[in-house]
């Protein structure tokens, strides 16, 4: 397989210009690999609320 075409994403804290709102919120995902699967759903909900109310500038 040719590699050449894969390029790693940098992750939250490696992007310029992401918030500190924006960190806290994907922070909920750390650690998922570690977690029941059943558990996902929930840390998927949570943090999109929390980028939900982050950007409608409910916060």
């Amino acid at each position: 397989m040719d590699d050449s075409y894969e390029t790693e994403v940098p992750g939250p804290e490696e992007q310029p210009g992401t918030d500190d709102a924006v960190r806290r919120a994907l922070d909920g995902l750390d650690g998922l690999a570690d977690l029941p699967t059943a558990e996902h759903v929930g840390r998927f909900e949570a943090v999109h609320d929390a980028l939900r109310v982050h950007l409608s500038g409910d916060a």
